[in-house]
């Protein structure tokens, strides 16, 4: 055989052991992707009070959460989850693992849940841009990154629908005032339906897509048997039916639909089932138009 065709096919013979080594350490390693190759990024903070944050490109030693649009150590930060390496990720919850003594070395006030409404700055930092301070001339997209937004997982109606309070003189006043959370986290969401005054018991609740009531488009529909009495009362999370009722619809595995209004209607005893009257102020039934997911 010739000098350089032995040579060519030992070069060769080199670079397959090389590849085989490489393609085995990474097996060992599966974070060997994730720490360090490439800029951190958010991949999703959820809409709820307890909003679940997630992020790609490398652990980090804080995770931060100010009021208002700016990520800083000062009098803003409210939420921080620490630690003395790059050890956190790549999810962390605000409420669970607080720093409290570090907020409070900022002048920040603490709080272990967010306010519906409310524009936060959450961040991520690695541990020389979070012993820096968080300095400007620090922060690189491979050691920092922060997002900005409102928090909006509270839902009411001004116009709520059904039975009034016979209390008010002018009969505006409904006898229940509904209101929704959304609760988004990685693992699903859960929506919390109450209401006031939860001494109010019910036996029947539906949520179904359209901005009026009714027995057709539900995507959730709870009930009491005709023998056990009125005892829905609140909070009630869905889907998860309440003690002792049946189900008549199904909670849909997708969801609610972005950009889709749905109506969510209550009845108790003494509504008027035959026909049903979903009249504006009908006895015994109380409703409310709502956006869960926007567009």
């Amino acid at each position: 055989m010739k000098p350089w065709l032995r040579l060519t096919k030992l070069v060769f013979a080199l670079l397959a052991v090389f590849s085989m080594i490489s393609c085995r350490g990474d097996q060992d390693n599966p974070l060997a992707a994730y720490e360090g190759n490439r800029p951190l990024s958010f991949q999703r903070v959820t809409q709820s009070y307890h909003p679940d944050i997630q992020w790609i490109g490398g652990r980090v030693a804080a995770v931060g959460v100010n009021r208002g649009n700016k990520a800083a150590l000062d009098s803003t930060l409210i939420w921080i989850e620490t630690a003395t390496t790059d050890a956190i990720g790549p999810v962390s919850t605000v409420g669970l693992r607080p720093d409290v003594a570090t907020v409070r070395k900022y002048k920040g006030t603490p709080v272990d849940s967010l306010a519906n409404e409310t524009e936060y700055t959450f961040w991520i930092a690695e541990k020389s841009v979070f012993d820096g301070t968080l300095s400007p001339s620090l922060r690189t997209p491979f050691s920092f990154r922060d997002t900005t937004f409102a928090i909006n997982v509270f839902f009411t109606s001004p116009m709520q629908w059904g039975e009034r309070d016979p209390s008010d003189p002018f009969g505006d006043r409904p006898l229940v005032t509904i209101s929704i959370v959304r609760d988004e986290k990685l693992t699903g969401d859960k929506f919390i339906v109450s209401w006031t005054p939860d001494s109010i018991a019910f036996r029947r609740i539906g949520i179904r897509k359209g901005s009026y009531p009714g027995f057709t488009d539900l995507v959730w529909h709870v009930f009491l048997p005709d023998s056990v009495p009125d005892k829905i009362r609140p909070p009630i999370s869905v889907p998860t039916p309440p003690s002792g009722a049946g189900v008549a619809v199904d909670w849909p595995a997708e969801g609610f639909e972005k950009g889709t209004v749905y109506f969510l209607w209550m009845v108790r005893t003494g509504w008027k089932s035959m026909p049903p009257d979903w009249g504006t102020f009908a006895r015994g039934y109380s409703g409310m138009t709502f956006k869960p997911i926007p567009q």
